[in-house]
């Protein structure tokens, strides 16, 4: 007698769905500074995975003085040559009031077929960042 015994194997979890946008991208999303944020748009072929604003070592934020933060972001490119990245990200309060302007200066590379994890270090007005209920984003591919 044979016995035959059939494993199961968990189907694999779906990857993202990433929505098509045009080049250059912008849009609004509700945001808590430290929060990881997953914008999860395509722009002709580069992938926006993440985008995080932290104060360094996840310190508490003073209203009067300047704190150090990074912006922490991750993309994905599907491409096959590489291309050069803007992002500015504007902090702004639950009116969509502009609090604070952050250009990722210079614009990064992203060679084909590549992750890449960039730090951007900036300083901000600890009322800034407290007044923060939103993030509208802003990416260029420059070819």
């Amino acid at each position: 007698m044979v016995l035959l015994l059939v494993a199961t194997v968990p189907i694999a979890a779906q990857d993202t769905e990433f929505e098509r946008v045009a080049n250059p991208f912008q849009n609004g999303y509700a945001y808590d500074i430290g929060d990881e944020l997953a914008p999860n748009v395509e722009i002709d072929g580069v992938r926006w995975r993440s985008v995080r604003i932290a104060t360094k070592g996840d310190r508490d934020i003073e209203p009067d003085k300047n704190v150090s933060i990074t912006v922490d972001l991750e993309f994905e490119s599907l491409r096959d040559d590489a291309a050069a990245i803007l992002v500015i990200v504007l902090l702004e309060d639950d009116l969509g009031n502009g609090l604070e302007r952050l250009r990722c200066d210079p614009p990064f590379k992203l060679a084909p077929g590549s992750l890449k994890q960039p730090q951007f270090k900036f300083k901000v007005a600890g009322r800034n960042l407290l007044g923060t209920r939103n993030l509208y984003l802003f990416c260029e591919l420059q070819e």
